[in-house]
């Protein structure tokens, strides 16, 4: 079956098949471990950017978002696998450069009792980004082994599986709920504030 999940690959039904580059040479096509590792940057970029978004505004998040193919650019020429050229380098520095500029210039309109929240909502922008290049550039080998909507598919399904877990273990804690969800009613953070 084409859209089964990547997973099985690690049981001993698969282990005849071997690769002979990629993440792991010589290792067999998809271990636990890879899985694990493909998975986590998907869900550490939904997570983040909900965050971000309860802790800072929209528009700082989608001021973040054309950074995602900079930061893959950037990932993949320090790796090697892409040419390391001046004029690459030039044009990830302004565009990011404009990036930084425009959060900025969004954060300024904060009153000084809301930057500790506006810093670590952008800091949690960035990571989303991260995340998403990462997602990316892991998905890139995977993608020659099974359709990209199945690998869109199972990635989400096990990212939200992440995400739920995440999500009961935070709901435990009343600090991390306080600086997460500071409009939530304390002692309650399942009822959804209004407004």
């Amino acid at each position: 079956n084409k859209c089964s999940p990547p997973w099985p690959a690690f049981f001993p039904s698969r282990r005849d098949h071997f690769r002979e580059s990629g993440l792991f040479p010589g290792s067999r096509m998809w271990t636990c471990p890879e899985c694990i590792l493909f998975i986590c940057p998907v869900a550490a970029a939904q997570g983040a950017m909900i965050t971000g978004l309860k802790l800072s505004n929209a528009v700082a998040g989608a001021v973040w978002q054309p950074s995602q193919p900079l930061m893959t650019a950037a990932i993949c020429m320090f790796m090697g696998w892409e040419p390391l050229e001046p004029w690459r380098i030039f044009g990830i520095i302004v565009a990011f450069s404009g990036c930084t500029f425009m959060v900025v210039l969004s954060a300024r309109d904060v009153d000084s009792s809301g930057v500790a929240q506006e810093v670590a909502g952008n800091i949690f922008f960035f990571f989303n980004c991260l995340g998403t290049s990462l997602y990316v550039i892991l998905s890139k080998e995977v993608l020659l082994i099974y359709p990209s909507i199945c690998v869109t598919a199972w990635s989400y399904l096990c990212g939200a599986i992440c995400m739920a877990s995440t999500t009961i273990l935070l709901a435990q804690s009343d600090d991390a709920m306080g600086f997460l969800c500071p409009d939530c009613e304390k002692g309650n953070p399942w009822i959804v504030p209004q407004g």
